[in-house]
């Protein structure tokens, strides 16, 4: 029997499922529970959460900080300008011969080596130099290998002895670097292209003969034609040759110049000579000449000469064969110049060895020779690659 205070429960009909109710609450995250701070709690809150305080500068570190920044800059502005003044000058082009350039630096630096050099012999020096290099191959000459260095500097450093100890070259070697103020890699390759002009030369005059033409020549020198003609008046009459040299013609031997071979005589001298008697006196001949001077350009001089003896086979001597080496070295170097493609980079574009490039190489080197040891020796680099430009130039 049902009580009547129990409702009617109905049976679900069969075949369907009993339904589950759901709290719906219990999908839900529960509400956060807000916490009451307290005063203190909240005054600390706020603090941690508010941005750091900017640390005040003192004026004293702001000045600092201001004159280290203008420092900088004129360091920054100091380098630039020694950089454009000073060195990027030494690193452009002061010659180019056939496509190949010799720095400014370089070039002072070989000049330096050369005490007493002008600009215009140390030119005409690097021309003759790079010349060799540039076509001693086709000429049959070698390659100069480390040791040809090695053997050729020894050879040079022993003089007239007939060795020298490791020691005393170290020594030698040494001193040429304090004279020359080259470095060591820079005065080997300078002593190798010494090899290689010696060896070009060897080949170039290989077939010359051991005789020549020769004439035992005297002269004397005057500025001026007019002081000439007054000496050649006394001459012509009567007065004797050696007495009119040493008084008037800037000698000291009486004009006697030995004997000389004519094929290495200026041509002007050559010219004269072949009109001449034994025993006569030429007239005033002008022979103009570089000046030592890079200021003084060209310099004509007035000689009167006279031969005394000619032998056209008379055997050379050996400072006659080297001086003929020398002479056939140069005409060829005459004849390979005149061909190739050289360039001067003057100061502001000039193509010239105009003067205000010279003076400013001449002031270049004088600045550069004061960075040398006080010590060092006056003696410098002297190589025959120098002197052969002149052979044949000079009375």
């Amino acid at each position: 029997m049902t009580s009547s205070r129990e409702p009617n429960k109905k049976t679900p009909a069969h075949g369907t499922k009993k339904r589950t109710q759901m709290n719906v609450q219990s999908v839900h995250a529960p509400k956060p529970v807000m916490k009451t701070l307290s005063r203190s709690e909240k005054k600390e809150a706020q603090v941690s959460a508010a941005p750091p305080p900017v640390k005040k500068v003192s004026k004293r570190t702001r000045m600092i900080m201001s004159i280290s920044a203008i420092v900088l800059v004129v360091a920054v502005i100091a380098g630039l300008a020694y950089y454009f003044i000073a060195v990027m000058p030494m690193q452009r082009p002061i010659l180019t011969v056939n496509n190949e350039d010799i720095s400014t630096g370089y070039f002072l630096k070989r000049m330096v080596a050369n005490p007493g050099a002008d600009v215009n012999s140390a030119v005409q020096g690097m021309e003759a130099e790079v010349i060799i290099k540039q076509q001693a191959a086709a000429n049959g000459v070698v390659p100069v290998t480390a040791k040809d260095v090695d053997n050729y500097m020894r050879d040079q450093a022993k003089g007239t002895n007939s060795t020298i100890s490791d020691a005393d070259f170290n020594k030698w070697f040494k001193q040429q670097l304090e004279n020359t103020g080259l470095s060591a890699s820079e005065f080997r390759e300078v002593m190798s292209r010494e090899v290689q002009r010696q060896r070009l030369m060897d080949i170039l005059a290989y077939d010359m003969p051991s005789t020549a033409p020769q004439v035992h020549l005297w002269a004397m020198v005057f500025n001026s034609n007019t002081a000439a003609l007054t000496a050649k008046a006394k001459l012509d009459g009567g007065a004797d040759f050696a007495t009119v040299a040493n008084t008037l013609g800037q000698q000291t031997n009486g004009g006697d110049q030995g004997w000389a071979v004519t094929a290495m005589l200026p041509n002007e001298i050559t010219t004269a000579i072949s009109k001449l008697d034994i025993g006569k006196v030429s007239d005033p001949v002008a022979y103009t000449q570089s000046s030592t001077s890079a200021s003084s350009g060209n310099v004509t001089s007035y000689l009167l000469v006279k031969i005394t003896e000619k032998d056209d086979n008379r055997t050379l001597s050996d400072d006659e064969v080297t001086m003929a080496k020398q002479q056939v070295l140069y005409n060829w170097l005459t004849k390979q110049l005149s061909a190739a493609t050289i360039v001067i980079h003057g100061l502001k574009g000039s193509t010239t060895m105009d003067s205000q490039t010279s003076s400013w190489l001449n002031y270049q080197a004088q600045e550069l020779l004061k960075k040398r040891p006080s010590e060092t020796s006056t003696t410098g680099l002297t190589t025959a690659t120098t002197a052969v430009t002149t052979t044949g130039a000079k009375p």
